[in-house]
């Protein structure tokens, strides 16, 4: 059985060497078990909950600090215009994230809710947050690198910060938003959540709260009996719908990664601001609408699900390299361009 911690685990030893692990992230996850067994055992179900999504977003703080650490140290190798360039696109990267999460949120169809008690707006990030991070990464590098010959050290400083940003996207899909989401649910219906528990009844969950092996494990359900029982609506979910959220949550994660290297085969096209910003817009609108239609062919089974999750990830791959091999054709057919450009 896999125990809380143990995938992200996997994932920091694929990152991290030896040293970090023993010292920073195998403490980190011993505790996080302990906490939650003893909770576990003490039949205090929400309060597991609870430490889980408190130890997911303290694990993840402590690795994004041990990653900072590591690119500090490789910037010593930089030159003063790859490290001024990455300053620039690490400050809009931020700022776009923290107004695109602060938007979400209010345009959510829980703003209402959570106007009133401020405490939900928490819960509501992790949600807001995996929609946030790849437009901010697209908006940050089309305006932080715009009009540049970007070296190699830059675009490997950038794909290592969106790869970065994939592997924080899919853990908050896998794990942490799915408990905020929960969370979220009992405090809006804390009262119905009592007399459910008072009356020896469990409150179904949705799908958005089920975490990836959760899904997993319904979506094999499904399989053997072509039912769903013990899930919110389950009437009106089937095997296409459980299918596409599984894939949907890694092809989300992704994201961050495809857009951001769709931006860096644009960035040396883009000179004015507006322009970035409006190549930003253009990139992630046109994402979230192949996406939507990825969802509507895979649940009207016109396409598998695992192609209607793809799909935008597919078509944005394809299109960077595309501009990518049509940039070095450029170069290397005018080596004069670049010496004008930078004059």
């Amino acid at each position: 059985m896999t125990r809380p911690g143990d995938r992200l685990r996997t994932i920091a030893a694929r990152i991290f060497d030896r040293r970090t692990m023993e010292r920073v992230v195998d403490p980190l996850v011993a505790d996080l078990q302990v906490e939650h067994a003893e909770a576990i055992r003490e039949r205090r179900i929400w309060s597991s909950r609870r430490i889980l999504l408190t130890g997911y977003v303290v694990f993840l703080k402590t690795i994004a600090l041990c990653g900072a650490r590591n690119t500090i140290r490789s910037l010593r190798d930089w030159t003063v215009d790859d490290r001024l360039a990455m300053s620039r696109t690490l400050r809009f990267s931020v700022a776009a994230i923290a107004v695109t999460t602060v938007a979400i949120e209010l345009l959510s169809r829980n703003r209402l809710f959570a106007l009133y008690h401020p405490k939900l707006l928490v819960y509501l990030a992790p949600s807001a947050l995996v929609l946030a991070v790849p437009m901010g990464v697209t908006l940050g590098i089309l305006l932080g690198l715009r009009g540049r010959a970007v070296s190699r050290q830059s675009t490997r400083g950038v794909l290592a910060c969106a790869t970065f940003s994939s592997l924080a996207c899919l853990a908050t899909l896998a794990w942490i938003m799915p408990l905020a989401n929960r969370e979220f649910r009992q405090l809006v219906f804390q009262n119905d959540v009592r007399r459910f528990e008072r009356d020896g009844v469990i409150l179904a969950k949705g799908i958005n709260e089920l975490t990836l092996g959760a899904l997993s494990q319904r979506i094999d359900s499904y399989r053997r009996t072509g039912t769903v029982t013990d899930l919110l609506d389950a009437n009106s979910i089937g095997g296409a719908l459980l299918s596409y959220s599984y894939h949907m949550r890694w092809a989300l994660s992704c994201a961050t990664l495809v857009l951001a290297l769709f931006a860096l085969s644009v960035t040396r096209r883009i000179v004015a601001g507006w322009a970035g910003a409006l190549a930003a817009f253009g990139a992630c609108f046109s994402y979230y609408v192949l996406m939507w239609a990825g969802r509507a062919a895979a649940l009207q089974d016109t396409l598998p699900a695992v192609v209607g999750a793809w799909l935008p990830n597919v078509v944005l791959a394809v299109v960077s390299v595309t501009l990518l091999q049509v940039a070095s054709s450029t170069c290397n057919g005018e080596p004069g361009d670049t010496a004008e450009r930078d004059e």
